[in-house]
């Protein structure tokens, strides 16, 4: 089921790789989803979860409102998010949310309740939606890129 990512839209010709953005990466720096050049960035809602869950923590809540007012101004200016919200970033880089799409195979020793594993689920179900689409997961969890390694997910 596809409620908030339509990926579509995007030319069948069009070979960028899409990058699947780990709440680290966002929380650590702020301005993360502005570097992928002409790529395709995809935010998992669980992420926006553990965002707002992190905007009274006293390292972290600077970075968490930051990012999520950089979000929503990015969604204002979007005619329809579900087609894709431009990055003003010159590069014509584009980006999604994504929620609802799993594998329809994933190994059931890694509970979808824990968000990481939802996440890398989320990830294979796009590769098996997308297949011509290179879906690279980034994160500064090692375990969470161990994981990817192990399901051959691409990771940085």
């Amino acid at each position: 089921m596809i409620d908030v990512i339509d990926l579509n839209p995007i030319n069948a010709d069009d070979k960028r790789s899409a990058y699947v953005l780990d709440t680290n990466v966002l929380l650590h720096d702020t301005s993360s989803l502005y570097r992928f050049d002409e790529h395709i960035v995809i935010i998992p809602l669980l992420v926006l979860e553990e965002i707002d869950n992190k905007k009274k923590d006293p390292q972290l809540g600077f970075n968490a409102r930051d990012i999520s007012q950089k979000l929503e101004q990015l969604l204002q200016r979007a005619e329809d998010p579900k087609k894709g919200i431009p990055i003003p970033n010159g590069k014509d880089s584009v980006l999604f949310f994504t929620e609802g799409i799993f594998a329809q195979n994933f190994p059931s020793e890694l509970p979808l309740t824990y968000k990481d594993n939802a996440i890398l689920s989320q990830i294979i179900g796009l590769r098996e939606m997308f297949q011509d689409r290179n879906f690279i997961l980034v994160s500064k969890d090692r375990n969470l890129r161990i994981k990817s390694g192990a399901l051959s997910i691409p990771n940085e």
